[in-house]
């Protein structure tokens, strides 16, 4: 196959690097543009994803002033803060085959709402990636008609403020219903410090309910508790091993795993230009309804957002 595909890549840290090291898999010529106004990050992240060894990947910076008018592929892969000004920015000047938007989307409802508006017309995915992994395919196919589901995550130091959309989204997928409302629990310790310096987290418990019946509960405060991730349908327990494949009665029932983005990336690029969208990522629209869910649920415990505070410093 010898054609020729353009992409943008917003963002460049450990993500968007990731990505490229996927697109450099591509079949025929590639060219890339990339946004990153940080030096370090950009010289980081072409040393990341091996770019100098596949002479037929052309990479180029630019910035946002000075991006093409069409691209086949974009991807935003920033930190959630600046998210909603890139996307009106870009979008305003671009159109697209496919946008693939990091998670968390944004901050704000606000800014949700803006995202939503500035893409409106313009096919756009959220990168919540379990439902295209192997583990996850392989694991729909147990589960098909077979009933409400209760997804338990017990996982010490899991962080809940970046990481729950991920679980929340695969079980709506899952389940085949979409989530109706988030219940959160924080501890008494609110909003901390996160890895990423401006940024904060949270533990506590979440509890997400579905339009079929289905419940997804994830707890990061039992310290003293095994890691895993377990789902209970009718009379089965199913056990899934992320970096292995599912297990049932104690014995491997299918094989898969939650692959890297520099695994999923060469087909998702591939799937959106063909336009081959089944059991795809979830659309904006979508994820979307899922981010609300989450805030909403943020606004309602008293200690993450007293004064019915509506911004979240997550990344």
């Amino acid at each position: 196959m010898g054609f020729s595909l353009k992409i943008l890549i917003v963002g460049f840290g450990q993500l968007g690097s990731r990505y490229l090291q996927g697109f450099c898999k591509l079949p025929g010529t590639t060219v890339v543009h990339v946004v990153e106004p940080n030096n370090y990050a950009f010289e980081l992240g072409v040393e990341v994803s091996g770019v100098k060894a596949f002479p037929s990947v052309l990479l180029f910076r630019k910035t946002v002033d000075t991006v093409d008018a069409e691209y086949d592929v974009v991807v935003v892969a920033t930190s959630s803060r600046p998210r909603a000004d890139l996307v009106e920015s870009l979008a305003a000047r671009i159109v697209s085959n496919g946008w693939v938007l990091e998670k968390i989307l944004a901050q704000s409802l606000r800014d949700l709402n803006r995202i939503e508006a500035a893409l409106k017309g313009q096919k756009a995915w959220v990168n919540t990636p379990r439902r295209i992994t192997s583990l996850y395919k392989a694991f729909k196919t147990v589960l098909a008609g077979r009933g409400p589901l209760s997804f338990n995550l017990q996982v010490p130091g899991f962080a809940l403020g970046c990481n729950s959309i991920h679980f929340i989204d695969v079980v709506s997928w899952l389940s085949d219903s979409p989530v109706e409302r988030v219940d959160i629990t924080a501890d008494s310790k609110g909003w901390y410090g996160a890895k990423r310096e401006g940024y904060e987290e949270f533990n506590g418990k979440l509890i997400a309910h579905y339009s079929g019946g289905s419940t997804l509960t994830i707890d990061n405060t039992c310290i003293e508790s095994k890691a895993q991730v377990v789902c209970d349908v009718g009379n089965d327990s199913f056990l899934l091993v992320e970096s292995k494949g599912v297990y049932c009665g104690g014995e491997l029932l299918l094989e898969g795993y939650v692959e890297y983005q520099s695994e999923l990336s060469t087909d998702l690029a591939m799937r959106i230009i063909e336009g081959d969208l089944d059991n795809f990522l979830p659309t904006l629209s979508e994820s979307i309804h899922q981010h609300k869910a989450f805030f909403f649920g943020l606004m309602n415990d008293n200690t993450l957002s007293p004064n019915d505070q509506s911004d979240w410093r997550i990344t």
